[in-house]
């Protein structure tokens, strides 16, 4: 009995300042935060060995080799919160996936982390109640927010999504634009110069099955 409880005490919460701390994370951890990881250096970030973890931290200046972020099949994950200016790897293929997180309510990320990022894929995340997307993320990236059941509140900061630009299957091949397709939403805040979209180019926003006001 000492043991379960010890092991139980172990996997509770666990504190990152380095790459051999991360790497040495047990899977069965329910609440990582991390407050340094400068040495990290895999271009891959992939949570999907922690099948027990319930709260995501992390903190400013993280991560910023990374040009792949995979937070799939996390079955318990109920929050996920990114500081500021992580993640600065500014590849072609860079990109963030967060799907098949059944229990997940909350996603936020700080002001210029993701900047130079490619890909934001968010799908099968059908308890998500708040997306919040700091200020100078994802500036050349597409948004979109697709099949989201339950969310009632976006907001996006200045600059974010700068050049967002979304080729929609079911239309023209020249329509580009970002989906919202959210029964739920009721609040769309964007900062200014977000979704501005590319000049010359024809761009537009898409909010479907909304009842939202757009501030």
């Amino acid at each position: 009995m000492t043991h379960s409880v010890s092991m139980q005490n172990q996997n509770e919460i666990k504190v990152v300042t380095k790459a051999e701390e991360w790497n040495a994370l047990p899977s069965g951890v329910k609440s990582i935060t991390v407050s340094g990881c400068d040495d990290y250096q895999n271009e891959v970030l992939d949570l999907s060995r922690f099948n027990e973890l319930e709260e995501l931290k992390i903190g400013d200046g993280c991560f910023n080799y990374v040009s792949k972020v995979s937070i799939v099949g996390l079955k318990k994950l109920k929050s996920v919160v990114i500081g500021e200016k992580s993640f600065q790897n500014e590849s072609s293929d860079s990109e963030l996936i967060v799907s098949d997180c059944p229990e997940l309510v909350s996603l936020s990320i700080g002001n210029e982390s993701f900047k130079g990022f490619k890909g934001f894929k968010v799908n099968e995340v059908k308890a998500l109640k708040t997306v919040t997307i700091g200020n100078e993320c994802f500036k050349e990236c597409d948004l979109v927010l697709k099949d989201l059941k339950s969310v009632e509140s976006v907001q996006i900061g200045v600059n974010s999504f700068e050049k967002s630009r979304h080729t929609v299957v079911e239309s023209e091949v020249s329509a580009l634009q970002s989906c919202l397709d959210c029964p739920k939403l009721m609040k769309i805040v964007l900062g200014s110069g977000a979704l501005r979209g590319v000049k010359s180019e024809h761009c537009d926003v898409t909010l479907k099955s909304c009842h939202s006001e757009m501030v």
